[in-house]
């Protein structure tokens, strides 16, 4: 027995919210379905696709090396960090990784401008109660000048499950020298 508010139609009986079928159609019994027809022809409809930029292995990423000297500290991460994202290509899509490698050279000879290097703090915690320690500057960059640049790169990127997988790309060095000669990597202009 059907509701009252149920429409009958020549091989359909309408519902409110649903449709159900008085009888199979030609088309959706076993011979329509093999005889090579798409599931766009069967069902009358049009899919669109969305093109994604091929995924680059590390075989054939780029390479670029920047020189830190008299560099302003937030203009170099900003600079490095859209190259690490791959924001600088045409092809860019926030969920595709198609970033380069970025080696940092002299990242001990980086500019903090106004009183920064006696103000900004670096904060450490241990875990424990009581462990938390700040230091400024001009200390991390006599300990270790690299944690600079690193920490400044970190805050400019995306806090997801990429970013770590895009720091592994940035190679930061204290002074010129660095062992990826072989990788041929070609000056970024900041």
């Amino acid at each position: 027995m059907r509701g009252i508010d149920e429409v009958r139609t020549n091989s359909l009986v309408l519902c409110p919210g649903r449709i159900r079928a008085n009888k199979v159609p030609e088309s959706r019994t076993n011979e329509g379905f093999l005889s090579g027809t798409t599931v766009n022809e069967r069902q009358g409809t049009n899919m669109t696709k969305t093109t994604l930029p091929e995924l680059p292995s590390n075989d054939n990423r780029k390479w670029y090396i920047v020189d830190a000297e008299n560099k302003p500290l937030g203009r170099l991460a900003v600079k490095v960090a859209n190259v690490l994202r791959g924001k600088d290509k045409a092809d860019f899509a926030p969920s595709v990784d198609t970033g380069a490698f970025v080696i940092v050279i002299n990242a001990q000879k980086v500019v903090l401008t106004g009183k920064k290097n006696e103000q900004k703090l670096y904060s450490d915690f241990t875990g424990w109660r009581g462990g938390l320690t700040k230091t400024p500057a001009n200390v991390i960059r006599e300990k270790n000048p690299t944690r600079l640049v690193k920490d400044a790169v970190w805050g400019m990127l995306p806090k997801n499950n990429t970013a770590d997988i895009r720091m592994t790309r940035l190679k930061v060095y204290a002074d010129a020298e660095h062992p990826h000669a072989a990788q041929k990597p070609e000056p970024l202009s900041i």
